[in-house]
């Protein structure tokens, strides 16, 4: 049986979001029918509002048919939204019910970056676990207190929900529903053909920290900044709450409070990404050097911390990442 698949297409989309997992599961099809004798997907665009859809460049996308025209699908791929993807979430309140009578009607429903506000506000996922891009973890947490939000996973799969991460996590996600439907041979060589890497990091791999300063404490702002500029020195939080003439105490609760994170794991964070940096820009730096440039004089700590915040070890991280940011 060919399994039909609607990939959404909203106004003001970027372009990549809709064709490219579209691109992708047509090929794995062509690459099973050379297998097998018979193509595995029908795979459509399918408008939200119309069949013509302008995106957020101007590019004008012809989609084959709307959410009112699918004829049971068996598979609907929401991908990322632009702009607040809450906002524009809410905005879609007629696709929100569309996806809840698809899936009443046995469809299976996926989603990837941003697109994952779309399909949590369908309530679907209440007490599952899901993931959505990185940048976004605050925001979805915020506002889907209910759902197990799993902000390292690129792949969540929940039986008929799946959420897959960042914007190019598509590819990752068209190659696991050809496999999941197809088999593990159709799925290796459409990754072989398409060169795509199948053993994606965490990812916390590719998260940058953006330092968690909208809180409005201007004492706490300080300490930030300084630990930002000279993490590597930064010996004790006694030391950092004295220079703030506060107590231990009181300044790892308001530390806390403002940033979600306690002042040492702040530090932590701050020096991993120093090190991200350095490992990034200087491929032939020593994991040693690296780590003693950021403050570790202890390498087996330094390895220890640096793979529970982005899910690689040091020498693994540089050689996914060299020259990435040079």
């Amino acid at each position: 049986m060919v399994i039909r698949i609607g990939v959404l297409a909203f106004e003001g989309c970027t372009a990549l979001t809709a064709i490219g997992p579209a691109d992708v599961l047509r090929k794995a099809s062509a690459i099973h029918a050379d297998l097998y004798g018979k193509p595995a997907f029908e795979v459509l665009l399918v408008g939200v509002a119309s069949r013509s859809v302008v995106t957020d460049s101007g590019l004008p996308l012809a989609c084959h048919t709307t959410i009112d025209s699918l004829q049971d699908p068996d598979l609907v791929i929401v991908p990322a939204i632009e702009g607040d993807p809450w906002l524009r979430a809410q905005a879609e309140q007629g696709c929100i019910d569309w996806l809840l009578q698809r899936y009443r009607g046995q469809s299976e429903l996926a989603s990837f970056c941003t697109g994952s506000f779309v399909l949590a506000s369908t309530g679907l996922l209440d007490g599952r676990r899901a993931t959505t891009h990185w940048a976004f973890e605050q925001e979805f947490q915020h506002r889907f207190p209910a759902i197990d939000l799993q902000p390292e996973a690129i792949i969540v799969d929940e039986g008929r929900l799946i959420t897959a991460g960042g914007a190019t996590s598509f590819l990752n996600l068209a190659l696991y529903v050809a496999e999941k439907h197809c088999g593990p041979q159709t799925a290796q060589i459409t990754a072989g053909v398409l060169l795509i890497d199948r053993n994606k990091a965490p990812q916390s791999a590719y998260a940058i920290f953006s330092g968690q300063k909208a809180h409005g404490d201007a004492v706490i702002l300080r300490a930030q900044v300084f630990i930002e500029e000279h993490a590597e020195q930064v010996q004790s939080i006694e030391s950092l709450a004295a220079a703030l003439a506060m107590s231990t105490r009181n300044f790892a609760r308001r530390f806390k409070h403002a940033t979600g994170n306690s002042p040492f794991e702040y530090v932590q964070r701050v020096r991993v990404e120093k090190a991200k940096r350095l490992l990034e820009r200087e491929p032939d730096a020593a994991v040693g050097s690296v780590a003693m440039q950021v403050g570790y004089d202890d390498i087996g700590s330094f390895r220890r911390i640096f793979e529970r915040f982005t899910g690689l070890v040091p020498s693994e991280y540089k050689r996914r990442h060299a020259g990435l940011r040079a």
